[in-house]
């Protein structure tokens, strides 16, 4: 599997990492937006409780072109194919209103400069990944990737 891992800011792509929630299905990284907001995948450790070594209740993550988004839940701790559903299915609501002009936004900024290799309004939404979750200092942000 050859992809390219979508650029982050600068602040979510440092040493300052201290956590990271990755996501696998049948042992092969990184699967597929598309079909884990449909749940039509399940991940790998599906019933793992993911924030449960933390004692959380809320958190915040961001996509690293769009405003940030508040998660919460409440009730039993949130297990790993849970998140992977509501991440998943965030990322691909934001990217099919960018593409269909619900939202303004377009190209993301890469090293301080314009990247139209990723113009959001062009991505492919069914070649994204989610490879993993990073927590930085006080945030959550999704690492993903495109098929090549």
């Amino acid at each position: 599997m050859a992809v390219m891992t979508v650029p982050r800011l600068p602040e979510f792509s440092s040493k300052d990492l201290f956590h990271v929630i990755k996501f696998s299905v049948k042992g092969m990284p990184g699967p597929y937006i598309h079909e884990l907001a449909r749940d039509t995948v399940r991940v790998d450790g599906a019933n793992d409780r993911v924030f449960e070594v933390f004692g959380w209740k809320t958190i915040k993550f961001q996509i690293s072109v769009s405003p940030w988004i508040d998660l919460a839940w409440f009730g039993q701790p949130m297990r790993r194919d849970e998140l992977a559903s509501i991440i998943a299915s965030q990322i691909y609501q934001f990217l099919w209103d960018v593409q269909h002009g619900k939202i303004t936004q377009g190209t993301a900024i890469v090293k301080g400069k314009v990247s139209r290799s990723w113009d959001i309004k062009k991505i492919n939404i069914g070649r994204l990944r989610l490879l993993a979750m990073n927590y930085y200092i006080s945030d959550w942000v999704p690492v993903l990737a495109l098929d090549n």
